[in-house]
């Protein structure tokens, strides 16, 4: 319905010299949200409504109106209905909303009690009506049914131009808003909706909409026929299945080298054609266009791989077109691994005598493969504790090693034993030098017997610079490269009462300390650092 001719005013239809307070319709709306109310024209910079169009009499009418003389809160009256207010704020402004059925009338008109009224012209919008949709053209890539996201092209005829069609989410359709050039005719492509791996056929569901937004009613095509391709479409998601269950190489091995194959172990269902290939170009497969569900699969190519797709498997069913593709990795280990060991940052402190432990450190191993089990490598000082364990998070092998006071101070090369790889090949020597340096002890306590100036320390020095003892009251001794009386100071020899820096027996130069320790329960506390 189109409105014009509006007009607001602070006289009633009866007029009279007690007239008094102001009223505007601000907007309307549709009561039904698929209804539509267009062509409004404002005044008042916007926000007085003076006429619109409308499709259906069933209406939601917005109004404001200003306190008048009579009352605090007006009471407005819209077509014969009571407007229920509620005060804008703190001004003596109020707003309301009310339904109402305009019955054709080609106005509404809203009454304050003090007289004012206001009147908004409408007119009847024109609903176009679906009078033709059926789906036209074949099935793609000569199918006899769809599958997802297919496309199939739909015609669409109306009583009025319309500038949008509209698909729901129904039948062979996914829901879809398309813009096409405004006028009574429009070809589309509806997107196949997913209804299920069985066939069964379905219609769809369409309505127009024209330039102002109106909409049409819904048209069902199978409701107005059951022609395959005109009226329906046969709907199947089937797709082939597809399944890598196993691959199985040369006994002992977990990947191929030279020209060896595997067996490949799979299962597959729903399909009309399959094809295997290797997307890289490793692998041969014989009779790639045969489904056996045990075949062989023979390395031409690649030196390593455990992580890139060199397989495929594409399965297709002719009826839908549709097509699974399955991928995987035969793995290829065609050269022997590098072997690197991380050389320790510090040297490795020991432990084991004079009341202490062997003290525990780790080696770190890298390998550029993936091997078959942990790699083995001896040490001519130290003592191996268990096996190397694989650390996922870092790709390298630790192993733990113990340090004891009686293991020789220095450096000192680890030698590879072996590292194989998951194709048995073996590497027996590192890349790159394996160089550990044992030097320093954990922290000791030294006890001294009544009047005696030495003690042994239950293992050699290495760096006297990296040397740190305190007396029985945690205060720091000096080491000094002489035998000379000096108080808190001590020297390292061996033999006895003779300087040697790498000695392994503590030398206390504090006469007067020595002299006062006649009870035997001296101590002294030290140990060298990495």
């Amino acid at each position: 319905m189109s409105f014009e001719g509006g007009y607001q005013s602070d006289v009633g239809p009866t007029h009279n010299s007690s007239v008094g307070g102001a009223i505007f319709i601000t907007n309307i709306e549709p009561q039904n949200s698929s209804e539509n109310v267009t062509a409004k024209v404002f005044s008042s910079d916007g926000s007085v409504l003076q006429s619109c169009s409308s499709s259906t009499d069933l209406v939601n009418v917005s109004i404001l109106a200003i306190t008048g003389f009579s009352t605090f809160k007006p009471v407005v009256m819209v077509e014969n209905k009571v407007v229920s207010l509620v005060q804008d704020e703190d001004q003596n402004v109020w707003t309301g909303t009310v339904d109402i059925n305009l019955a054709g009338k080609a106005f509404i008109e809203a009454i304050h009690n003090d007289g004012a009224f206001h009147r908004c012209m409408i007119s009847a919008e024109q609903i176009p009506v679906v009078t033709r949709a059926v789906f036209i053209g074949t099935y793609p890539q000569q199918q006899t049914e769809l599958k997802e996201n297919d496309l199939f092209s739909l015609s669409v005829e109306a009583s009025l131009p319309f500038s949008t069609v509209e698909i729901a989410d129904y039948g062979a359709g996914k829901a879809q808003l398309l813009t096409v050039a405004t006028g009574t005719s429009a070809t589309v492509s509806i997107i196949i909706a997913n209804r299920g791996s069985t066939a069964f056929s379905y219609g769809a569901k369409i309505r127009v909409i024209n330039v102002n937004g109106t909409k049409s009613n819904w048209y069902v095509t199978e409701e107005n026929g059951s022609t395959n391709g005109v009226n329906l479409l046969v709907l199947n998601n089937l797709s082939p299945s597809v399944t890598i269950n196993q691959i199985v190489y040369p006994e002992n091995q977990g990947a191929l080298k030279n020209n060896e194959s595997a067996q490949l172990k799979t299962s597959a269902a729903n399909y009309n054609t399959i094809v295997y290939s290797s997307p890289n170009g490793e692998l041969k497969i014989e009779e790639a266009s045969n489904y056996n569900p045990t075949k062989a699969v023979n390395r031409i190519g690649g030196n390593y791989n455990t992580s890139v797709t060199n397989l495929s498997i594409a399965a297709k069913r002719n009826a839908n077109a549709a097509i699974t593709v399955v991928s995987g990795i035969v793995k290829i280990a065609n050269d022997r691994p590098s072997i690197t060991f991380v050389e320790p940052t510090q040297r490795l402190i020991s432990g084991g005598n004079a009341n202490t432990e062997s003290q525990r450190h780790q080696f770190i191993i890298r390998s550029d493969q993936e091997l078959a089990m942990p790699p083995t490598l001896s040490i001519p000082e130290g003592a191996i504790e268990n096996e190397a364990i694989f650390n996922l998070e870092n790709n390298e092998y630790e192993l733990a090693v113990l340090i004891h006071d009686n293991d020789e101070k220095g450096i000192h090369t680890a030698q590879l034993i072996q590292a194989k790889n998951l194709a048995g090949l073996v590497s027996n020597v590192f890349n790159g030098e394996a160089i550990y340096e044992i030097g320093g002890f954990v922290k000791r306590t030294l006890i001294f017997q009544e009047f005696s100036t030495e003690t042994a320390i239950g293992t050699d020095v290495s760096n006297t610079g990296k040397l740190i003892a305190t007396d029985k009251d945690e205060i720091p001794m000096n080491h000094v490269s002489n035998l000379e009386n000096n108080t808190l100071s001590y020297t390292i020899t061996n033999p006895t009462n003779q300087v040697n820096p790498k000695g392994n027996i503590f030398h206390w130069n504090d006469e007067q300390a020595v002299n006062n320790n006649s009870t035997g329960l001296a101590t002294v506390s030290i140990e060298e650092l990495p």
